[in-house]
């Protein structure tokens, strides 16, 4: 027996699901040194937040990156300032990202031999509306042969 599922049902199921964030990273202009930088762009869909890179709650999980390509070392990413956001549900102030956001990431040095093709990143994030949180997840983002193409993977459900 099948079962038929309506717009509005699969609307309800949605409601608790978040598409992962679109994501991409590019290096500065010109040749690669200890005055580059790697900026990677965020976008969260609508009507959606990620925490931000600093939790307002310990039940959060604030948001985090990780990169790394061979013979290049990277400095601490340089967020922007968070928005301060009074959830009515949860009764505090808290701070996300919402939109459009760009991650800054100095490079600290360059070895002989480096490869920025093999640059690869991965945001972590809680996702969360105005009345949910959903499990922390992450986004990969892959510089390779291809240069540009990107990956998306959510933990736990081995979408890519």
């Amino acid at each position: 027996m099948s079962t038929v599922v309506t717009k509005t049902q699969a609307q309800e199921f949605n409601m608790n699901a978040m598409e992962p964030p679109e994501a991409s990273m590019a290096f500065s202009a010109g040749k690669l040194s200890d005055k580059s930088e790697v900026t990677v762009d965020i976008v969260v869909p609508d009507n959606w937040h990620v925490n931000a890179n600093v939790a307002a709650d310990e039940f959060l999980k604030p948001s985090s990156i990780e990169i790394a390509a061979r013979g290049i070392e990277f400095g601490e990413p340089k967020w922007p300032e968070p928005i301060k956001e009074y959830n009515e549900v949860l009764e505090f102030e808290n701070l996300v990202f919402k939109g459009h956001f760009q991650i800054k990431i100095p490079v600290k040095a360059v070895a002989d031999g480096y490869d920025s093709l093999t640059t690869n990143a991965t945001f972590h994030y809680q996702a969360c509306d105005n009345s949910i949180c959903l499990a922390p997840a992450s986004v990969d983002i892959r510089i390779g042969r291809n240069a540009g193409s990107l990956k998306k993977t959510i933990k736990g459900t081995g979408r890519d």
